[in-house]
């Protein structure tokens, strides 16, 4: 993963976290240096709390309330930093996605893409 495709926050228990997002694959090759630049130029440029913050409710809200259905309670101790984890990295995607909507990479346009997080905290 590339360092500079990363974004920081605070999880729950783990303390600061790095989330490295990459391996992003153009449809079309003849486009992948310009998705890297544009991407690239996202990581380095955006306010990138402004852009994620605001999303987060919603992803947890939807985790949180489909673990509620669940016929059994999840008692694994990390659920709340896996939630947050889960969440930041939905909305670190959709706040890029909209990006390179914007930038003339529409649907379809990315085919591959992974992330990691490491935590200061964390423990698997």
């Amino acid at each position: 993963m590339e360092s500079n495709r990363s974004y920081t926050y605070t999880s729950p228990t783990w303390g600061q976290c790095e989330l490295r997002q990459g391996n992003f694959v153009a449809a079309n090759p003849f486009r992948q240096f310009e998705l890297d630049r544009v991407i690239d130029e996202w990581f380095a440029k955006a306010d990138l709390s402004a852009e994620v913050e605001p999303l987060m409710g919603k992803y947890l809200d939807v985790i949180e309330d489909s673990q509620a259905k669940e016929p059994e309670p999840i008692t694994d101790p990390r659920l709340p930093d896996l939630n947050y984890w889960s969440a930041v990295d939905l909305a670190v995607s959709e706040a890029l996605y909209v990006e390179l909507r914007a930038r003339g990479f529409g649907q379809g346009s990315v085919t591959n893409s992974s992330s990691q997080v490491h935590c200061e905290g964390e423990q698997w």
